[in-house]
């Protein structure tokens, strides 16, 4: 498994179902034991599981019912390229990047960049640059 430690919330199962943990059992050291929770089926009932704290349904084998972990956060950033080579600082939207950009001239592109991670960790996914007329 991933090394995620899951408690109480919302997942998806590795063959891409929805499943919600709503209690975590504890042991007598007060140490994490099982997860309790539910995935609805396409009836519209809720199949009762347990899963181990590491989202695994089985301890022995990977089986189709086990959690994985929720994908790590994405950001995009704007910033406008200038015919100058100059790239100005980003802006968390497309419009916010159009609206400075109206306070100066001559855009040659605009940069998206895509990442991902958690903050402070986060890793570039895309960069694309979208030429302007």
């Amino acid at each position: 498994m991933s090394g995620h430690v899951f408690g109480p919330g919302e997942y998806r199962t590795r063959d891409g179902r929805r499943a919600f943990v709503v209690h975590q059992l504890l042991n007598g050291a007060g140490q994490p034991y099982r997860l309790v929770g539910y995935i609805p089926n396409s009836q519209g009932w809720h199949c009762v599981q347990t899963w181990e704290p590491s989202g695994q349904y089985l301890e022995i084998d990977e089986t189709a019912a086990d959690l994985l972990p929720p994908p790590p956060p994405r950001m995009e950033w704007w910033s406008n390229v200038y015919s100058n080579g100059y790239i100005s600082s980003a802006h968390n939207t497309k419009n916010g990047a159009d609206h400075a950009n109206n306070m100066c001239s001559k855009r040659a592109g605009l940069l998206r960049l895509t990442l991902e991670g958690e903050p402070g960790n986060e890793r570039v996914v895309s960069a694309d640059v979208e030429p302007q007329s």
